[in-house]
């Protein structure tokens, strides 16, 4: 039997983290959800994910969690932004990092607001 892929979801709204486990358990993947970036990098140690979903708050990763999700050196990594500013502070340091920007799309979720979700898959190889 194949192992199943870990993946970490990282999401302060449960239920949004709840729903993209929901699929990926459907889809064969074990899933962990995180409600805060402090307690994920405390759960990284015992899970082990071979894919890390990040969806941090409007002010973009915390600069002390940065360094040490880069430490982890996991694969792939989908960061999830609503603020475009936010992922282009913290772009270059996964570029640096080792990652390749794979895809990137931006999402228009709130067409009656100038907010945009921006999703970028980074790989590592």
């Amino acid at each position: 039997m194949v192992a199943k892929q870990k993946i970490l979801i990282v999401d302060d709204d449960n239920n949004i983290a709840e729903l993209i486990s929901l699929y990926l358990t459907k889809e064969c993947f074990e899933t962990k959800i995180v409600n805060d970036g402090e307690l994920a990098l405390k759960e990284f140690a015992s899970f082990r994910p071979d894919l890390i979903i990040l969806d941090p708050p409007r002010d973009g990763i915390h600069p002390k969690a940065l360094p040490k999700i880069l430490s982890y050196g996991v694969d792939h990594i989908v960061y999830i932004s609503c603020k475009a500013t936010s992922l282009a502070r913290d772009l270059p340091a996964f570029l640096a990092a080792g990652y390749k920007l794979e895809k990137a799309c931006c999402v228009d979720q709130f067409c009656q607001t100038v907010h945009v979700e921006t999703v970028v898959l980074m790989s590592r190889k």
